[in-house]
Parts: C-alpha cells; sequence; structure tokens
C-alpha cells in the first residue's frame, strides 16, 4: 500500500467517525471558523504555529522535503491535542473535545505511518 493510500484511508475512517460521533452526541455539523476558549489558548495556539513555521525553514534547509509532513502530522497532532484538553476543560458539556481527540488519534497514527516510511 502507498503512503497516498494511508493517508487517505486514514482521514476518510476519521471522517466517517467525526461523522457518526456526531450524530450520536446530537453535536452541531457543518464548516465553522474555530473559536478559541481563553485568551491563553490563542497565545498558545500562535506559539506552537510559530513553531512550525521556524522548524519546517529548518527542515527544508538542512533536510529533506519529506521531513515536512513529518512536521505537519505532528503539529496537527499537538494541535488537537491541546484543543481537546481546552475544550474538554472548560466547556466539557459541549462534548466538542470527543471530536479533536479522534482527529488527535488520526494525525498521530499518520505521524507514526510516516516515520515507519522513513525508515
Amino acid at each position: 500500500m502507498g503512503m497516498t493510500t494511508f493517508i487517505n484511508s486514514v482521514l476518510l475512517i476519521t471522517i466517517i467517525v467525526t461523522f457518526l460521533l456526531r450524530k450520536k452526541y446530537h453535536l452541531p455539523t457543518g464548516f465553522r471558523l474555530y473559536r478559541h476558549r481563553t485568551p491563553f489558548h490563542k497565545r498558545l495556539e500562535f506559539v506552537l504555529l510559530v513553531l512550525y513555521i521556524l522548524a519546517a525553514i529548518v527542515t527544508m534547509i538542512f533536510f529533506t522535503y519529506s521531513g515536512i509532513y513529518l512536521l505537519l502530522f505532528a503539529f496537527f497532532a499537538t494541535l488537537m491535542i491541546i484543543r481537546a484538553f481546552i475544550e474538554y476543560k472548560h466547556e466539557p458539556d459541549e462534548k466538542e473535545y470527543i471530536i479533536r481527540f479522534i482527529w488527535f488519534i488520526s494525525w498521530g497514527i499518520l505521524f507514526i505511518g510516516w516515520l515507519f516510511m522513513m525508515v
């Protein structure tokens, strides 16, 4: 199985699981802009984005371009676990953190899969 097939399979399964969980817990669907829960949360995500951009630039200069994908998967996994934790902490009744946790698992699987592909 090629890496593209693996990535597409993981993302498709995640989208289906997300759809089913939204239906089960009666969570709203559709496109919405993400709302930060606290000012600290907003700053934390901004710092994470800046660190990712700096790491991507360093990776492109000194290493291979395939390392960018590894960083991208790590960035999204970190972003989703931070969002899941903050949402669980500040608004546990909305249960949106469950969706973020599922996406964290998905990005983590892609990260590990890409690591094995690089070896």
